[in-house]
């Protein structure tokens, strides 16, 4: 909740009294506490490369990003990972045990840092991981680093949607129909039909105010995704071919903390927070506050130390004045002499 509410809060159930700026201070700390704790693991992961722990053989991979506003009226992209063991639940697959870890950052270091919850979920020796994402290029990357074998889907509401988009293009608020029987064709049958019902229109509509370039960016994006696709044979086999699991991580682990009324973060504060929520969303607060807390006093010890050592460090000398003249010579005052540059009496006290 935000720091003020939390202020409140604390106050009434325990009757401890803690300020605002309290509350976000150990707060932020706590969070830079374990970014650095997981940072730390990651490089070890790398070093050393154990083995993964034992996980749900089937499990079920998705990532996806959400914008968070940041002071000065800028917005920022945080991506966020879910990972989630697969049951079977009436006819089909659906993800339970769900896990999250979210960071504000580029693809790349993201990918990197992400490595710490696929391997503490033991993604790598699961017997089949399933992605469901949209078709974002990043997400593509980051899934040729972490689990190049998973058997990719396209999110059906992605898929859905340019369908959609080819129909309101093509056929303006009259597609209803068309779109209803391209996308049973693609739910139910072979998605080829469904690319070349695409490229007919593409050559035979006139291209009246870009509807023709709409019609071939949906026939590229489908045509280029052939292979996640394939929902026929994916719902044949159980799979889910929804990334609802993700969607959903957004809105709690990003958007619930982070997306509040009149928020605005330094990008300094967001990190933190978000390794703090993926923690308690994923329900292991109890596991790894333990070690934030030892985190945190060893910072506190090695503050401590610094300024211990600071303290007895030896002073550098002090430099050496240069002589002063003297100041009476010859048993007069020089002009150097308080008695020259001051009056001995009182201009008032000779006047009287």
């Amino acid at each position: 909740m935000p720091f003020g509410q939390a202020s409140i809060a604390l106050e009434r159930l325990s009757g401890a009294r803690v300020s605002e700026a309290t509350l976000r201070r150990a707060t932020l700390a706590a969070g830079e506490a374990l970014v650095a704790l997981e940072e730390k693991a990651v490089e070890l992961l790398q070093t050393e490369a154990p083995e993964a722990p034992a996980g749900a053989p089937w499990q079920q991979v998705s990532v996806d990003g959400a914008m968070v506003p940041l002071v000065g009226g800028n917005w920022a992209e945080t991506r966020t990972l879910v990972v989630g063991g697969l049951r079977c639940w009436g006819s089909g697959l659906q993800a339970d045990d769900l896990s999250y870890f979210s960071r504000m950052t580029d693809h790349a270091t993201f990918t990197q840092l992400a490595t710490l919850e696929v391997h503490r979920r033991g993604v790598e020796r699961a017997e089949t991981v399933i992605a469901i994402n949209d078709g974002a290029e990043w997400i593509q990357d980051f899934l040729d680093v972490q689990c190049p074998e998973a058997v990719r889907i396209l999110d059906w509401a992605h898929a859905s949607g340019y369908v959609h988009a080819a129909g309101h293009g093509a056929f303006g608020e009259t597609c209803g129909a068309w779109c209803a029987a391209q996308l049973s064709a693609l739910r139910e049958g072979e998605p080829i039909g469904v690319l070349v019902e695409l490229a007919r229109l593409r050559d035979t509509m006139a291209d009246v105010a870009g509807a023709r370039e709409v019609v071939s960016q949906s026939l590229a994006y489908l045509a280029k995704r052939y292979e996640q696709i394939q929902y026929a044979t994916f719902t044949k086999l159980g799979y889910p071919i929804g990334s609802g699991i993700v969607e959903s991580a957004n809105k709690l682990v990003v958007e619930a903390r982070l997306k509040g009324a009149g928020m605005h973060w330094s990008p300094a504060s967001i990190n933190p927070l978000l390794a703090l929520r993926g923690i308690a969303c994923s329900g292991r607060w109890d596991e790894v506050w333990p070690r934030i807390a030892g985190q945190i006093a060893h910072a506190a010890r090695l503050r401590r130390a610094c300024l211990h050592h600071k303290r007895r460090a030896p002073r550098p000398p002090r430099p050496l004045r240069p002589p002063r003249p003297p100041r009476v010579v010859g048993g007069h005052p020089t002009k150097d002499h308080p008695w020259r540059r001051y009056p001995a009496v009182s201009p008032r006290r000779a006047k009287l």
